[in-house]
């Protein structure tokens, strides 16, 4: 019963922060509950507009509806829709970005936890990979991976997991060294806690909250990496479309339409804006109520 009140009142502290005037970040967290509404029915709202082509409608300047609101945004080389391909585009961005970095996340830190509190010859020989994986280009190392294997989404979110993983595995082990010899973890091995029960029960809880804070920057990160990826020619390929492929596929036109490439590179910018607001919000928050 103390349980389910402590729950209720926790609620009512978040709505009350959240409510207007409190300081929270309703724009940007607008911007990211449109973009989530683009990746789960995306492919509903745009509909054939995202790849039906029209040459007599080619490069259209936003601000006009010739051919209906679907082209405010204006059209592209092909006099497709470039609002109805953002939304289309928007669920294979966040997709390719989300899940590389919650795989680098989850083994990364996963790693981290386990190098940081056991040691030994296994904690010794991932840091020697972190290393080497650290100081291998990322890029040059997603070309001749991507190059041998193909550059399908999944090995593209690989190759992205792989590079980012050890940022989260150096972070983890560092907090978890710093943690084993506090004075909560020499008291819960005195009672008998086992090795696996400290680290899941009192250390994973602490370090978690800085790595997803990392996610938050990271996932920024990964999207700018996929778009370079995509305008080098070795990313995401036609009918699959991202952000990054707009943004590579436009720089051919920059001079007639340049919001071929300007469009797409603004939904990065503001996706990951957003991200980061809302991030530094919770952030923020979960700080304050610890204190």
């Amino acid at each position: 019963m103390a349980r389910s009140a402590g729950a209720a009142v926790t609620s009512m502290n978040w709505l009350n922060k959240m409510r207007p005037g409190a300081g929270f970040p309703w724009l940007a967290f607008g911007f990211l509950a449109l973009l989530l509404i683009c990746v789960v029915f995306g492919s509903a709202l745009a509909g054939s507009a995202a790849t039906k082509m029209n040459l007599g409608a080619r490069m259209v300047p936003p601000g006009t509806l010739e051919g209906g609101f679907l082209n405010i945004l204006g059209t592209d080389s092909l006099g497709r829709s470039m609002l109805a391909r953002l939304a289309f585009a928007a669920r294979m961005t966040l997709l390719i970005a989300g899940s590389a970095v919650l795989f680098s996340l989850v083994v990364g830190g996963t790693l981290g936890l386990i190098s940081g509190y056991f040691g030994g010859v296994v904690g010794a020989v991932l840091m020697r990979i972190a290393d080497i994986l650290q100081s291998f280009p990322a890029v040059l190392l997603a070309i001749v991976v991507l190059y041998i294997f193909g550059s399908g989404p999944l090995n593209i979110v690989m190759v992205l997991a792989v590079t980012r993983a050890p940022v989260y595995l150096r972070t983890a082990r560092a907090l978890t060294l710093e943690l084993r010899t506090r004075l909560f973890t020499d008291a819960a091995r005195s009672f008998g806690g086992s090795g696996a029960y400290i680290l899941r029960r009192h250390i994973t809880p602490i370090v978690v909250p800085t790595l997803l804070s990392i996610a938050t920057v990271d996932f920024a990160v990964v999207m700018l990496a996929e778009a370079g990826l995509s305008f080098l020619g070795i990313g995401i390929q036609p009918p699959d479309v991202t952000w990054g492929l707009m943004v590579s596929q436009g720089r051919t036109y920059v001079a007639q339409a340049w919001w071929l490439a300007f469009l797409p590179g603004l939904a990065i910018m503001l996706t990951a804006l957003s991200a980061n607001i809302v991030s530094n919000w919770f952030r923020e928050q979960s700080d304050g109520g610890d204190r």
